[in-house]
Order: C-alpha cells, then sequence, then structure tokens
C-alpha cells in the first residue's frame, strides 16, 4: 500500500486515536515497530492510563513526506 492509500485510510476513518495496534495495521508494520518509533521519537503519542495512544494527525504527519 502506498503513502496516498495509507493517507486516505487514516482520513476514512472516524476515530480520532489510535492504538499501537490499529496504528500498526494502518501502518502495516508490526506493533514493536510502533513502539520503537514512538521511544525514539519517530511518532507522537500520548498515555491514557496504561495504554498509548496515537492522534490522527500525528499519525497522518508520520507517513507524510520528509522533505
Amino acid at each position: 500500500m502506498t503513502d496516498e492509500q495509507k493517507r486516505d485510510q487514516i482520513l476514512n476513518l472516524a476515530k480520532p486515536y489510535y492504538s499501537i495496534y490499529e496504528a500498526a495495521a494502518v501502518l502495516e508494520v508490526h506493533e514493536r515497530t510502533v513502539r520503537n518509533h514512538i521511544k525514539n521519537g519517530l511518532l507522537k503519542a500520548g498515555k491514557s492510563g496504561r495504554q498509548w495512544r496515537i492522534s490522527k494527525a500525528d499519525l497522518l504527519a508520520y507517513i507524510a513526506p520528509k522533505n
């Protein structure tokens, strides 16, 4: 899936926040990869209780072309 298709998929979902597992499914990577990107500061996320949440805007920024 291309970055544009992933972007469209995210925009079509009505959720404002995603779990690590949902973000991994959209990005087509393993959950551990998402956790590593959060830990290394490549993907912004916040904790809600014990669970990480990734905003739709942060997920879109992550897949946007890095110019």
